[in-house]
């Protein structure tokens, strides 16, 4: 008994509150009922939303061809291209994965563009074009970190998990560095970039670096999956640093907890 737009803004309502299953029913009601009309390329949107809120994959990429086909020049368009790339890498097909991102490579909106960028990048990485991967990490890293660019700072901890698993430390630190001082940093990658920070000073023997950091950790982010290798680890620095007693104390309550 809804029109059209009702029937839409239900099913957008629930896709808004992350009921996909729900959704998804809704979105294909509007479909089967209204598939001509000019709300049409709307719904399959949100029915497509919803199956990758699902991980539906292969009725997903289904659904993404089938809107690229109808409507190829909408203005929806574009993002279907950055979400099949995605999902055609999680699927190990790289090579449709890089076709379908490079289309977005001189988009108009920065967000997408560098949003396909970087996942063109993973691509690159998985199939080891070294240089490639790196270069297009480079592009979006460099870069200062907003709330709109999400990918600035996952490109620059990459950038930094390259220069340490190649010793190049100097690198590595600063990238991680800037990870852990900057804004806009999403709380999981800057936990994890504290970490990996103390673990470079400590494997330096920067150890009153290293130790400083690792408690940064413990004080801001308690119950992070580093949380004890960092208490460990900062115990060591101690020892290392001839402060047995204090190394003594750590331990204790690293071994307490």
């Amino acid at each position: 008994s809804r029109s059209p737009q009702e029937q839409l803004e239900f099913a957008e309502g629930l896709l808004d509150r992350e009921f996909y299953g729900m959704a998804e029913e809704q979105f294909r009601l509007f479909l089967d009922k209204f598939e001509d009309h000019k709300l049409a390329p709307s719904a399959m949107f949100g029915l497509i939303e919803s199956l990758r809120g699902q991980d539906k994959l292969d009725a997903c990429l289904s659904r993404i061809n089938q809107f690229q086909s109808k409507w190829p020049e909408h203005e929806l368009a574009p993002k279907l291209y950055l979400w099949k790339g995605e999902l055609l890498i999680q699927q190990g097909k790289l090579q449709q994965a890089e076709q379908s991102l490079k289309r977005l490579r001189f988009s108009p909106d920065s967000t997408t563009k560098e949003a396909a960028l970087y996942f063109l990048a993973r691509c690159y990485a998985k199939q080891g074009e070294v240089e490639n991967t790196l270069e297009s990490y480079r592009k979006i890293a460099k870069k200062s970190f907003d709330e709109e660019h999400e990918y600035r700072p996952y490109a620059l901890y990459a950038l930094a998990r390259h220069h340490y698993s190649n010793g190049n430390t100097e690198k590595a630190q600063q990238a991680s560095k800037r990870l852990t001082e900057g804004d806009h940093v999403p709380e999981d990658l800057r936990a994890e970039a504290i970490y990996r920070l103390a673990d470079i000073q400590f494997q330096s023997e920067e150890f009153k670096k290293a130790i400083r950091s690792y408690e940064l950790l413990l004080v801001e982010y308690p119950d992070s999956r580093f949380t004890a290798e960092a208490q460990k680890r900062r115990a060591w620095g101690y020892f290392s640093q001839g402060k047995y007693g204090k190394a003594l104390k750590v331990a204790k309550e690293w071994k307490r907890k």
